[in-house]
């Protein structure tokens, strides 16, 4: 699937410079506003009463862009007309599969880090609701994007000014989505 490059908000206040500037003053940041290189998003996917609500996304300084220990598999499909969010990683090289939770180190300056996910609603042409938590602990100097690689047009979605997003699941039952995490410097 093609990737999605977007450029940085330019609104953006905080870079991973500034914090490494702030830390090594021994400054501290509130567990509220998070750290530029530790914080995460939950994401839950609903259709009607059926959720998969244990699904996270975010950014460690001590993860890596494969398979690591904070990588979690998301679990089999019991059912076929269950509903289930995950990140595909086939092209892993080290435990491929699909994930509940994929956790990538903080990006550069000007850089971004996308994360593909993949919606399978277990019922054609269903209503579905993606909606995210945690965005408050988010710093600032980062810019998240959602993109449905589904749809025709190309319309990003601002995750801090949005909560959710609906759509429909298509012919197959299925949606192709990408989250999109850029870093901008402090200006």
């Amino acid at each position: 699937p093609p990737r999605v490059s977007l450029p940085a908000p330019a609104a953006a206040k905080s870079s991973l410079a500034a914090a490494h500037q702030a830390r090594k003053a021994g400054e501290s940041r509130s567990a509220a506003e998070g750290s530029p290189e530790e914080w995460q998003l939950r994401l839950e996917v609903t259709r009607g009463r059926l959720k998969d609500g244990q699904n996270f996304l975010g950014i460690s300084s001590g993860t890596r862009n494969e398979y690591d220990r904070w990588d979690r598999l998301e679990p089999p499909r019991v059912f076929k007309k269950s509903l289930s969010l995950y990140f595909p990683h086939e092209e892993w090289s080290h435990r491929p599969g699909r994930y509940s939770s994929d956790f990538r180190p903080p990006p550069g300056i000007g850089q971004s880090q996308s994360y593909e996910l993949v919606v399978e609603a277990g019922k054609a042409n269903a209503q579905v609701v993606l909606s995210w938590a945690g965005i408050e602990q988010v710093p600032s100097g980062y810019g998240l994007w959602l993109v449905d690689l589904d749809k025709k047009k190309f319309e990003p979605i601002d995750l801090r000014t949005k909560s959710s997003y609906r759509f429909g699941s298509g012919r197959k039952g299925k949606r192709r989505l990408q989250v999109l995490v850029t870093l901008t410097p402090k200006r």
